[in-house]
């Protein structure tokens, strides 16, 4: 489901994409660039050292070694470096002992590949005139020797982030954001406003958007092929459809749809009964429990052709929901031979209450769930598609209806031409 809502949103993701490349190539550009230049100095005894001096040198060395280093950082070192090079700015200067070695590495950073050689070559030849000072006798030998080993390079890149490494973070972290934005916009925006919202179902191949312009025709012809569509999808001679809501806000927009298509069913000639289960009657009549419990159908539904038969939960609600499979599928091929269509208006499906609704799934041909347009949301739809997906339906289809508008016209004769003309 995200999958599809980040491909319906993808022009997010490609302006977050583009603003971060545009990000990144203006970094590349504006952004000052560093270059990197090392000398290393190696440190070792000199050869006029006393037998007293070369007793312990290695350690002696090593912290000779790590002396100089912290000495090239200080300031007074620094400013010395800039006097030599004349550079406008004291320079950045590092210095660290190579692990398990006496080679006293100086690097030195500058805004040109120049620079930077020429501030590490003469910090690498001031540390040597000042360990010569500071390590000279009297007699005008010395403890230590430091040379280098290793004249400071002239870089021909600058160090890091180099322009293409800042493009492609601006490339990567545009990506993240586009893909956070169209995320947040999914879920922040997911009522079904529009048929190309459908999109972000992934029941989208059972979904259908009906819209209901009031042009009599259209709508007539679009329910009733909808009906025979869903009732004739296992079995030619399906007769039987279960209508339940999404949610109980959508049940009044699955009460008019189901009236609707019975009513479009009726105009054609053909005799219907809506057996009306999603609420409680105010004043109990016979209906679908006495049919249940042995009841004859012309008591809970007088036979008449010229309109739809409704049929209420009956003298006994409970029955209703304590009915076994058999007991209601029996009961619907008995109201079966009195009319040609019967349309079972289920509870919604998250309704709370008690209701077989596999039973009756199962007895009927199909289920048909009912979300509203500018309403029910894609999550209440998921939701309802999934829980229904379980009733062992032999077919589940979800319909997202608009609302009814009125339309002047013939509303009867359109219904009859719908119902001969659909296939």
């Amino acid at each position: 489901m995200m999958l599809k809502a980040l491909r319906r949103r993808a022009w997010i993701v490609v302006v977050c994409l583009v603003a971060g490349l545009a990000a990144g190539v203006a970094a590349a550009a504006l952004l000052p660039r560093t270059y990197a230049s090392t000398t290393q100095v190696y440190v070792s005894l000199a050869p006029t050292a006393t037998a007293a001096d070369v007793f312990g040198s290695s350690s002696f060395v090593e912290q000779r070694a790590q002396t100089y280093a912290e000495l090239v950082q200080g300031e007074s070192f620094e400013r010395t470096v800039q006097t030599t090079t004349g550079a406008a700015e004291k320079p950045e200067l590092t210095a660290q002992i190579k692990d398990d070695t006496v080679l006293l590495a100086v690097t030195a950073q500058a805004d040109s590949p120049e620079l930077a050689q020429a501030e590490a070559n003469a910090a690498g030849q001031l540390i040597i005139q000042r360990a010569a000072a500071l390590e000279g006798r009297t007699d005008a030998t010395a403890t230590l020797l430091l040379q280098v080993v290793e004249p400071a390079n002239l870089p021909e890149t600058a160090g890091f982030p180099t322009p293409p490494v800042l493009v492609v973070m601006g490339a990567v972290v545009g990506l993240a954001v586009g893909v956070a934005a169209a995320v947040l916009v999914a879920r922040m925006n997911s009522t079904l406003r529009r048929p190309g919202d459908l999109l972000d179902l992934s029941s989208f191949e059972h979904t259908t958007w009906l819209q209901r312009h009031g042009k009599s025709q259209d709508d007539a012809h679009a329910l009733v092929s909808m009906y025979r569509q869903l009732v004739s999808s296992t079995r030619a001679d399906g007769q039987t459809l279960m209508v339940s809501a999404c949610t109980p806000a959508d049940a009044d927009t699955a009460t008019e749809l189901a009236s609707e298509m019975a009513g479009t069913l009726v105009e054609a000639g053909l005799t219907v009964a809506v057996v009306e289960l999603s609420r409680l009657p105010e004043s109990p009549r016979p209906g679908l429990s006495d049919l249940i419990d042995g009841a004859p159908v012309a008591v809970v539904a007088v036979p008449r052709r010229d309109t739809v038969r409704m049929l209420h939960a009956g003298t006994h609600p409970l029955r209703v929901s304590t009915a076994t499979g058999a007991e209601i599928e029996r009961s619907l091929a008995a109201l079966l031979r009195e009319v040609d269509a019967v349309i079972v208006l289920g509870p919604p499906v998250v309704a709370g209450r008690p209701f077989p609704a596999v039973a009756y799934a199962r007895a009927a041909d199909a289920v048909l769930l009912v979300g509203t347009q500018r309403r029910s949301t894609t999550r209440e739809v998921e939701a309802a598609y999934a829980s229904a997906s379980g009733w062992q339906a032999r077919e589940v289809e979800v319909v997202v209806a608009g609302p009814r508008l009125r339309a002047r016209g013939t509303h009867a004769t359109a219904q009859r031409e719908a119902v001969t003309t659909a296939p």
